[in-house]
C-alpha cells in the first residue's frame, strides 16, 4: 500500500528590489517609480535602471534604507552629473545581477551630452502614485505624457539619413500600446494644460502620432524643434566642449567616456594562473558583467604595453643578433629591466584608476569641520571624487573645509586648478571683473608671502646678507617689492570698481530705453 506525502510548501525568497519596496513601504517614504515600471523584466535582471523620484524631505531616508540593504553609492564623471540626481549599486545574491538605482529628486528629460529640460511637476507625479509591486507608479496620464515629451526629445537629425527606423523607437512601441490604452482623454487635457500650459494639447497629439512607426521622419525633427522651443524657459544646455569631445568618441579620436566609479574607491582584482587557465576568459567575463555599470580598467601584466625605451633596446638587441652576437648581453638584461618597469607603470596606472578613498582618508574626510563647526557634505565628496591627483584633493578637501566652500565653489576651484595653476598663469578668466579678481588674490598672496619673508627670513636670505657689502639692499628691495604690489592692489580694486559701476549705468540705460525714457543721470546734492 501506497503512503502519499503531502508536498511541503515552498516559499520563494523576495529579491533586492522587492525587499527595498518592502522597506520603503514601512518607512513611509513618499516617492514613486516615475518610468520604466512596464521593463520590469529587464532591470531586474540588471539590464536596465530603476528611477525612483523622491520627495525631497524624505531622501535622507531613502538613502538610509538603501545603505542598509547593501546598495553603495556610484559617482558618474564629472561632465555626466546632473544636479538632483544620483546613482546606487546593489549586487542581488538571489539572481546574481547588479541593481542600479537611479534617485531622482527633479524630474529630468534628457542626457547629459544633450539639452537636458526640468518638468517642474514632481509633486503631482507624488501625490498621484498608486501602489504597484514592488514600487508605486504614477497615475496613467502623468506617465504618459513624461512618455512622450521623453520620446521625442529623442529624435536626431541622424535618424533622416538612416534607412531604416531607429531601433529604440521600435522598442518602445509595446510600453507606448500600453501606457495610451490606460489614459483618459478628459483627465490627459486637464492635466496638461495644469502643469505644462506651454505645451498645447494639438502639439501634444501631434507629438503623440509622431510615435507611430510610419510616421514622417521630417515631422519628427520638426516636433522635436518645436518641443525645445515651448520647453526653452527650463532647458540646459550641455558646454560646447562636451559636444567636442562627444564627436570625438564618436569618430574613435578619443578614448570612451567613463562610466560610474564607487564614492568609497574601486577594487584591484588579480587573476593568477598557469598558460591557458582561463584567465583572460574570466577577465573578459568580469569587465563585461561590471562594464556597463561601473567604469572597468582591464591590465595584462604578462604583456605590459612597451615604451619607447624598451622598443628601442629591443632594436638595439635584434641588430646585435642580425650580426651573429650570441648569448646573454648587457642589452638582454637591460630589455628584461625595461618591461619589468612596464609592467610596474602598467600596475601604478591600474592603482590609480581604482584607488580614491580608502580607510584613512576617509575618516580624515570626516574628520573636517567648516567654520561653523559641520562636516563637508556628500556633495563635496563626489565633487571632490573626481579629482584624480591624490595631494590636489587633500589640498581642495582642506580649503573648502577651512573656508566653508559651497558645493558650487568647489566645483569652480577644481576647474580652474584642472585648467591651469593659478600661480602660473594658466587658467585664463572669461570677463574682466574675474581677471581682476584674480590680481588681487594674487596680490594678497604675494604680500603675506613676502611680509612674512621679512618677519622671520629663511636662512638663504640671512647667509645672502651676510655675503654681501650693504646687508640693507635686500630688505630694501623687499619692501619695494611689497609697496609695488599693493599699488598694483590697490589699481586692481579700483579698476574693478569703475568696471561694476559701468555696468550698472549700462543695464540702467538698456532698461531706460525699453521703458521709453530718455537716460539721464540724476546726482543727489550733499547736504551741508
Amino acid at each position: 500500500m501506497f503512503r502519499v506525502r503531502a508536498r511541503e510548501a515552498t516559499t520563494v525568497a523576495p529579491t533586492l528590489l522587492e525587499r527595498l519596496g518592502q522597506a520603503l513601504e514601512a518607512a513611509g517614504v513618499i516617492y514613486c517609480q516615475w518610468k520604466g515600471h512596464w521593463k520590469r523584466t529587464r532591470w531586474e535582471s540588471g539590464a536596465g535602471d530603476i528611477d525612483l523620484l523622491v520627495d525631497s524631505a524624505w531622501a535622507d531616508r531613502l538613502e538610509i534604507e538603501l545603505g542598509r540593504l547593501g546598495f553603495k553609492p556610484a559617482i558618474a564623471p564629472l561632465e555626466a552629473q546632473i544636479p538632483g540626481t544620483e546613482s546606487w549599486i546593489g549586487f542581488d545574491a538571489g539572481r546574481l545581477s547588479l541593481a542600479h538605482v537611479h534617485l531622482h529628486r527633479r524630474l529630468i528629460v534628457g542626457g547629459y551630452w544633450t539639452t537636458v529640460y526640468r518638468l517642474a511637476m514632481e509633486r503631482a507625479v507624488l501625490d498621484s502614485a498608486v501602489p504597484r509591486f514592488p514600487f508605486p507608479v504614477p497615475a496613467p496620464e502623468l506617465e504618459f505624457i513624461m512618455f512622450v515629451l521623453r520620446t521625442v526629445q529623442r529624435y536626431s537629425p541622424r535618424d533622416i539619413l538612416a534607412p531604416r527606423q531607429p531601433r529604440w523607437l521600435a522598442d518602445v512601441q509595446p510600453e507606448f500600446n500600453y501606457l495610451r490604452n490606460q489614459v483618459d482623454r478628459d483627465l490627459l487635457v486637464a492635466r496638461l494644460a495644469e502643469l505644462l500650459p506651454t505645451v498645447d494639447v494639438a502639439f501634444f497629439d501631434a507629438c503623440t502620432r509622431s510615435l507611430a512607426p510610419r510616421a514622417s521622419r521630417w515631422t519628427r525633427l520638426w516636433l522635436r524643434r518645436g518641443l525645445q522651443k515651448r520647453l526653452e524657459p527650463h532647458a540646459s544646455h550641455p558646454p560646447l566642449n562636451l559636444l567636442v569631445r562627444r564627436i570625438g568618441r564618436s569618430l574613435r579620436l578619443l578614448p570612451r567616456a567613463r562610466g560610474l566609479h564607487p564614492a568609497r574607491g574601486g577594487r584591484v582584482l588579480a587573476l593568477l594562473g598557469g598558460d591557458g587557465s582561463g584567465k583572460s576568459t574570466c577577465t573578459a567575463e568580469l569587465s563585461r558583467w561590471l562594464g556597463p555599470h561601473f567604469a572597468v580598467m582591464t591590465a595584462h601584466l604578462g604583456r605590459p604595453p612597451r615604451s619607447l625605451t624598451t622598443l628601442a633596446v629591443g632594436a638595439l638587441l635584434k641588430v646585435r643578433r642580425a650580426f651573429g652576437g650570441d648569448g646573454t648581453s648587457l642589452f638582454d638584461l637591460l630589455r628584461h629591466a625595461c618591461t619589468a618597469r612596464d609592467r610596474y607603470r602598467l600596475f601604478l596606472k591600474a592603482r590609480r584608476f581604482a584607488e580614491l578613498y580608502d580607510q584613512a582618508a576617509l575618516d580624515q574626510f570626516c574628520a573636517l569641520r567648516t567654520p561653523d563647526g559641520k562636516p563637508l557634505s556628500i556633495k563635496h565628496i563626489r565633487r571632490l571624487i573626481m579629482v584624480s591627483d591624490p595631494a590636489l584633493r587633500r589640498k581642495l578637501q582642506a580649503e573648502a573645509a577651512a573656508q566653508g566652500w559651497t558645493t558650487e565653489r568647489l566645483t569652480q576651484e577644481i576647474k580652474i586648478r584642472r585648467n591651469g595653476d593659478t600661480h602660473t598663469g594658466g587658467y585664463v578668466p572669461e570677463y574682466l571683473e574675474e581677471g581682476l579678481e584674480q590680481v588681487q588674490r594674487w596680490c594678497d598672496e604675494w604680500l603675506r608671502h613676502n611680509e612674512a619673508l621679512l618677519e622671520e627670513p629663511p636662512e638663504w636670505m640671512t647667509a645672502h646678507a651676510a655675503r654681501s657689502a650693504d646687508p640693507t639692499v635686500l630688505a630694501e628691495r623687499a619692501t619695494g617689492v611689497l609697496q609695488l604690489l599693493k599699488r598694483v592692489r590697490e589699481a586692481a580694486e579700483s579698476l574693478e570698481g569703475k568696471m561694476k559701476m559701468i555696468r550698472r549705468e549700462l543695464r540702467w540705460a538698456a532698461r531706460s530705453a525699453r521703458e521709453g525714457k530718455t537716460p539721464t543721470r540724476t546726482r543727489s546734492r550733499p547736504s551741508r
